[in-house]
């Protein structure tokens, strides 16, 4: 599927015509990601009265809609009107916000949410909303983690959604975007998309769609604007590859992809499991290899708590092998998975 209009920006409404649920779109910066969604839901649901969720993931963030208006990065300028976030009386201006249209009356068309506010507000009836729209939500470099961000959208979508579905209704409809900050994402993980993601932008792929799951996966590898956008004053100037390339090109500049590939089974034993993450020990050198494969017997660990502790505590030593390079990783999400256990920060 061709993902651009003539004139190479994203064509949001295209993708829409995919019997989808979730659209998780990561590309380059100043593609239109966020403008191509605002003006998809416009037409869609403003127009016909229907309010949309926007969210982000931190309150901070959320407070920043208040004096940096997403909507004047573009879409108010360019269609004459005066969307903005209020705030709402009696509630925290972190938690939730009002989206109004300010030539309107101040009209609410939607409601603004963090992460977190939205899980903790509770009495929240969210089912007049059809959409999500959720903003960044892989943090760039210098973002803190927050611990249960995996749990919390699961919640925030299950809150929004309720049990719609059971009385025929279709599914709200979450649209996700980020730029190519990091693949190391709780999103991503939970809809179990990082192998999907490393694999097409190993292959250049700009599409794909999961019928089994409803999910269309967007990766920005070849925009027209990118191209443009190489030609201006900054990226004249800053010899920065990781910003270049992240800014650019969609590569997730700030991942490291060393150590991925597969190894012959057959030459290792297994040494250790923990969940259904299997690390092997090879018969004749200081190598080992982290699969999904399990063959043969060797010590195991439950995922919970009390087996990642133990487990911490009797495979320590694995971290210097990391380091030496030693240890071959089967793809991106094991390896993610394994810093993890062994508390690891990449």
């Amino acid at each position: 599927m061709n993902i651009y209009q003539s004139d190479g920006w994203l064509d949001i409404g295209r993708l829409n015509t995919l019997p989808a649920n979730f659209y998780i779109i990561i590309g380059s910066r100043q593609v239109g990601k966020t403008y191509s969604c605002f003006q998809h839901i416009m037409n869609t649901y403003v127009k016909n009265d229907i309010p949309f969720i926007f969210m982000r993931r931190t309150g901070p963030e959320l407070l920043g809609c208040l004096s940096d208006n997403p909507f004047d990065k573009g879409y108010n300028p360019d269609h004459g009107t005066a969307y903005k976030f209020d705030k709402i009386k009696g509630i925290r201006p972190d938690s939730r916000l009002n989206i109004v249209d300010g030539l309107n009356d101040d009209k609410i068309i939607g409601s603004a949410f963090s992460l977190s506010g939205l899980v903790s507000n509770r009495g929240f009836n969210g089912d007049p909303y059809q959409c999500i729209m959720y903003d960044e939500f892989i943090p760039e470099k210098i973002k803190k983690r927050m611990n249960g961000e995996k749990e919390a959208f699961e919640n925030a979508y299950m809150t929004i959604n309720s049990v719609r579905e059971l009385k025929g209704r279709p599914a709200v409809k979450a649209w996700l975007l980020s730029n190519s900050n990091s693949i190391e994402s709780p999103i991503l993980e939970a809809f179990g998309l990082v192998n999907t993601i490393t694999k097409m932008q190993n292959r250049g792929q700009e599409f794909c769609f999961l019928p089994e799951q409803k999910i269309c996966v967007i990766n920005v590898a070849e925009s027209k604007i990118s191209e443009q956008l190489a030609q201006t004053a900054l990226f004249k100037a800053v010899q920065d590859q990781q910003f270049r390339g992240m800014a650019l090109h969609n590569t997730f500049a700030y991942d490291d992809f060393s150590c991925i590939g597969t190894e012959p089974i057959n030459e290792y034993r297994l040494l250790v499991t923990i969940g259904d993450l299997n690390i092997y020990e090879h018969k004749n050198h200081d190598l080992y290899y982290v699969t999904l494969h399990r063959r043969g017997t060797g010590k195991s660990f439950p995922d919970n708590l009390s087996g990642r502790h133990r487990f911490l505590q009797n495979y320590i030593w694995l971290q210097d092998k990391i380091m030496a390079e030693r240890v071959t990783f089967e793809n991106y999400e094991l390896k993610l998975k394994l810093f993890e256990y062994l508390k690891i920060k990449g």
